[in-house]
C-alpha cells in the first residue's frame, strides 16, 4: 500500500525590497487624500434601499453630506443620494453590493467637489452615467451572440460620449470662462528659422491702406531681428563679366532701412 506524499505548504512570496519602498510611497500618499463620507445601505426588497448612517454621530454624517453635495438643504441631498443608491441597486439582489456600488458613486461625486446644487446635480449624472455605461460593458463582453454584443456595445458608446459631454459641462464653470490655445506644432522648413520676438507691421498695412513701401519687406526689430541668421556677404564682382553700371549720382554707401523715415517729398509750386 502505498503512502501518499504529505502536501506541502504554499509559502506567499515575500514583496521584494524595490517594492516595499513603493508601498511606503504608496502609503505616504493614501494617508494624505482625504477620506469620503460613506453610507450604510440595505435591501427590504428587490429594488428598495434604506439607507442609514455608517456610525452613531447622525448630525455629523448629515452635515458631512451636505457638504459632499455642496449644498445646505437637506432635502436636496436625500433626493440625490436616493438617486444614487437606486441606480447601485438595480439588478442586484445583495444588500452588501448595492452599499459597495452606493459609496464609490458617492464618492466620485465628492471627487467632483460641487460647488453648488447644479453641479452636484451634473456630478450625480455623470456617475449614473458612468456606472450605466460599464454594466453594457459587461453585458457586452459576455454576450453569447453578435447581436446582443453589439446591441450593448452601441448602448455603452452612447453612454460613454454623454458622460465626456458632461465632464467638459463640469470642467466649464471650475475654468471661470477662460479660454487656453494650446500650439501643439510649430513646423520650421529647411533653410528656415522661428522667429522669437515682435514683428512691427505698420497699421494701414493690417488696415488695408497703402503704404509707400510699394512691396518692399519690413524691417523686424527687437528679438526679432536677432532671432534671422546672419547674411554672407554678397557676391563680388566675377572676372569676364561686363561690370554693372551706377550711375553718377550714386556712390557706396549704406543702404537705407525699409523702415527708415523716407525723405520729405517737396511739391513744385
Amino acid at each position: 500500500m502505498k503512502a501518499k506524499a504529505a502536501k506541502v505548504p504554499v509559502i506567499a512570496k515575500l514583496p521584494s525590497e524595490d517594492e516595499k519602498r513603493r508601498i511606503v510611497a504608496a502609503l505616504g500618499r493614501h494617508l494624505k487624500r482625504a477620506s469620503h463620507v460613506t453610507a450604510s445601505v440595505a435591501m427590504d426588497a428587490p429594488g428598495a434601499v434604506r439607507i442609514e448612517a455608517p456610525h452613531s454621530d447622525y448630525v455629523g454624517w448629515r452635515v458631512r453630506l451636505a457638504d459632499t453635495f455642496g449644498t445646505a438643504s437637506h432635502s436636496f441631498v436625500d433626493e440625490q443620494l436616493g438617486h444614487l443608491a437606486k441606480v447601485a441597486a438595480a439588478g442586484v439582489t445583495n444588500g452588501k453590493a448595492a452599499e459597495t456600488a452606493t459609496n464609490s458613486m458617492l464618492a466620485a461625486v465628492a471627487g467632483a467637489k460641487p460647488a453648488n446644487e447644479m453641479e452636484a446635480q451634473l456630478a450625480v449624472q455623470m456617475t449614473a452615467t458612468h456606472h450605466a455605461a460599464m454594466r453594457c460593458l459587461t453585458h457586452a463582453t459576455g454576450a453569447s451572440s453578435v447581436e446582443a454584443m453589439d446591441a450593448a456595445g452601441n448602448l455603452a458608446t452612447k453612454l460613454l460620449r454623454t458622460y465626456t459631454k458632461q465632464l467638459e459641462a463640469m470642467a466649464k464653470p471650475k475654468r471661470g470662462g477662460e479660454q487656453k490655445v494650446t500650439v501643439e506644432h510649430v513646423h520650421v522648413y529647411q533653410g528656415g528659422q522661428a522667429i522669437v520676438g515682435n514683428v512691427n507691421v505698420p497699421q494701414d498695412y493690417l488696415t488695408g491702406g497703402h503704404h509707400e513701401n510699394k512691396g518692399q519687406p519690413y524691417e523686424l526689430s527687437g528679438s526679432a531681428a536677432f532671432a534671422l541668421p546672419a547674411l554672407g556677404s554678397m557676391r563680388g564682382e566675377e572676372q569676364g563679366r561686363d561690370p554693372v553700371h551706377v550711375a553718377r549720382d550714386q556712390g557706396e554707401g549704406a543702404m537705407p532701412a525699409s523702415r527708415r523715415r523716407q525723405r520729405v517729398r517737396r511739391t513744385e509750386g
